[in-house]
């Protein structure tokens, strides 16, 4: 749920965005930033294989010297059933030929390749001030609720191009981001420094499909997604918790934002389920109680309040300052009806297995939590 598809309806991308956008491409190019260095190796403990949540094993020959940092383009392979996965161009690919998609994921998947493949849809809505505030009326408060994020282990569920990926990387000592899209991924990729120059986060990218994700246990402390209003069924949903629930260690944030069905939403009589544009991605409006409610199975203590809030007409008034209104907006209980999203915290993950396995039985043992892989100084 980025930038560029809560924005699909708006069809005012001018020629200069393409032009700045091509622009910054091509000084990212002249610097030799973009090329992704490949996958972390250290960070392979922390993902599973998605059938049978065994351990994936790294192309290392046994009393061979210290395997390489990082893994461009090879095939690492799970520990219980032996089927392997690539990583092609650092990309971690967990989507095999078994992946069966519903239809409205699959329609998702190719949208999303088909908008990023036209450029950058996150540097193309950033062209205007307004444009800028009204990003950072999400990103300030979303950032602030994952705080601190010093020699923290972090997890994204939707990463897209990288909008906070980036800033993520700059605090957190290591970030597995996972997205459907490889296109979205592929153009992450271009904006990350080579890890072997920056000081900041590790960072894992992982094709996957978040409802069928495997994770180590217990092994992050901080959990984004934002994803949420574009899971189409509730089904998704209880997925995508019940995975951030088993990953997330006993004292970390899980921190999402969805659509709010506010008060603006409601005098428009604005369908809860619809899509951005006809036949574009689907998403979903939801009040602030239906995420509470939603997160309670999982996580023992919640919270949920509205953002991005903006006073009607004022996103036209040129200068308008749209970002400070909206912090003093976020204390008034009425006027925070008007926010265009919602945010919320949980804590105190209830869930002990990653994975949702029809097949496991009451009699397994309990699943015991995979200490993170050692943090070493960069």
């Amino acid at each position: 749920m980025t930038t560029g598809l809560r924005f699909e309806h708006r069809r005012t991308v001018v020629s200069r965005r393409d032009r700045d956008y091509r622009y910054k491409q091509h000084v990212r190019n002249r610097l030799g930033v973009g090329v992704n260095r490949g996958f972390p190796t250290e960070l392979l403990a922390l993902v599973r294989c998605p059938h049978d949540d065994g351990e994936l094993d790294g192309p290392f020959q046994s009393g061979s010297a210290e395997p390489p940092r990082l893994l461009v383009d090879a095939t690492v392979r799970c520990r219980v059933c032996g089927r392997g996965f690539r990583i092609e161009g650092g990309i971690l690919r967990l989507l095999d030929d078994l992946w069966q998609p519903d239809p409205e994921s699959a329609h998702e998947a190719r949208l999303r390749d088909s908008i990023v493949g036209h450029g950058d849809y996150v540097e193309q809505f950033r062209a205007t001030r307004a444009d800028q505030q009204f990003d950072r009326m999400e990103m300030r408060p979303t950032l602030a609720a994952l705080a601190p994020l010093r020699d923290q282990v972090v997890l994204e569920l939707g990463a897209g191009t990288g909008r906070y990926t980036v800033p993520l990387a700059k605090e957190s000592w290591a970030i597995l981001a996972v997205d459907f899209s490889v296109r979205s991924l592929e153009t992450l990729a271009a904006k990350l420094p080579d890890p072997q120059l920056r000081g900041g986060a590790r960072v894992g990218l992982v094709q996957a499909d978040v409802t069928r994700l495997c994770l180590a246990p217990r092994a992050f402390d901080r959990i984004l997604s934002t994803l949420v209003s574009n899971l189409p069924t509730r089904a998704h949903r209880q997925a995508m918790y019940r995975l951030a629930s088993g990953a997330l260690c006993a004292d970390g944030q899980f921190v999402l934002s969805a659509h709010h069905y506010g008060l603006r939403q409601r005098l428009r009589h604005e369908p809860v389920d619809g899509r951005y544009s006809e036949g574009g991605i689907y998403r979903r409006l939801f009040a602030a109680s239906e995420i509470s409610k939603e997160l309670e199975p999982y996580f023992g203590r919640t919270s949920c309040r509205p953002i991005q809030i903006a006073l009607p007409f004022t996103y036209r008034w040129p200068g308008f300052p749209l970002e400070a209104v909206s912090r003093l907006a976020e204390r008034s209980p009425l006027v925070k009806r008007l926010g265009f999203l919602l945010l919320a915290t949980a804590r105190r993950p209830t869930e002990t297995s990653v994975c949702d396995r029809s097949e496991k039985t009451s009699e397994e043992p309990q699943v015991q939590p995979t200490p993170p892989p050692e943090r070493r100084a960069a």
